[in-house]
């Protein structure tokens, strides 16, 4: 996954489960809309532009959701002795982060309230994410500071406490 793994201190791959579900549904719906209208295309023997942007929005969404799919699959959480990352997809993608240990203030073990975050997957804004995957109804709570900033991430995990003891060696 990248970096030195001698100082990898803690990793876990949460499979995002519904998500996952969820965008196979989309994705067959997507086919099929494809399949319909190039079935209809070819029984009216004629092809109308209106038809043909049905065909390549179709197709586009398929590839869309098929992408999607593929990135938010899995949630990624790493503590090595310089940095925690926390990202969906492969490693160092663009959806996620990475907060440097010594700017860690604090780590917490807290319940997980979708309601409060607006669902899973990636949520909220500027100063405040929560990374998160369905399943799993606990995470860590950390607080840190970014160019002087308080920033806040939560991070679903299947194993928080061990999180939060990595953490804490890696301060050490």
């Amino acid at each position: 996954m990248g970096g030195n793994d001698d100082n990898v201190l803690f990793e876990e791959e949460t499979e995002w489960l519904f998500g996952a579900r969820l965008f196979l549904v989309l994705a067959i719906c997507c086919g099929g809309l494809i399949a319909f209208i190039a079935l209809q295309l070819v029984r009216v023997g004629a092809f109308p532009p209106s038809a043909m942007v049905g065909l390549f929005a179709g197709s586009l969404a398929f590839v869309i959701v098929a992408v999607c799919a593929r990135i938010f699959r899995r949630l990624v959480v790493r503590v090595t002795r310089r940095e925690v990352t926390v990202h969906f997809g492969a490693s160092g993608g663009p959806f996620g982060r990475t907060i440097p240990i010594r700017a860690i203030r604090s780590a917490v073990v807290e319940p997980y309230d979708a309601l409060r975050w607006g669902g899973w997957g990636i949520r909220g804004l500027g100063r405040k994410q929560a990374y998160s995957t369905t399943g799993v109804d606990r995470g860590v709570r950390m607080l840190f500071d970014q160019r002087g900033v308080e920033q806040l991430v939560f991070v679903t995990s299947a194993r928080p406490e061990s999180i939060t003891e990595a953490i804490a060696r890696a301060r050490e």
